[in-house]
């Protein structure tokens, strides 16, 4: 499989995993990102959560990930498991930039090259979402 093969979020998000095991991460570490691909990147899809795993990682926008982080907030979890589930989708839409999932060489896709994806990603709120208010 080459990294210009088109994936999923939970595709690149199992790669991105198996490289943080294979490069000596830290196991509590691996044990927060599982966790929150479990609970909080990778549920069900219900009418209110529609989880980005089954979706290709190269039709991700952030106002996509911003909805599913306000609706993580509306739905009862607390401002820091958003924070956890934001950190997570973080690195892994890095490792998926670095490992050039998320666009083919060469080609523009959806009017993003790799210099906006890398822009979008650096700029990302290390906070949650503007509109989710603290409990």
């Amino acid at each position: 499989m080459g990294p210009l093969e088109r994936k999923t979020f939970e595709a690149v998000a199992q790669l991105f995993l198996d490289d943080k095991r294979a490069n000596s991460r830290r196991f509590s570490t691996l044990e927060e990102y599982e966790t929150e691909l479990k609970l909080r990147l990778l549920p069900q899809a219900t009418d209110e959560l529609p989880p980005p795993g089954p979706r290709n990682i190269r039709n991700i926008r952030r106002r996509g990930m911003k909805a599913h982080f306000n609706a993580l907030r509306n739905n009862g979890c607390t401002v820091s498991q958003v924070n956890k589930a934001i950190k997570t989708a973080k690195a892994i839409f890095t490792y998926a930039f670095d490992s050039e999932y998320t666009i083919e060489r060469g080609r523009r896709s959806d009017g993003d090259n790799q210099r906006d994806i890398r822009k979008t990603i650096e700029s990302a709120p290390s906070g949650p979402p503007k509109d989710v208010t603290s409990a």
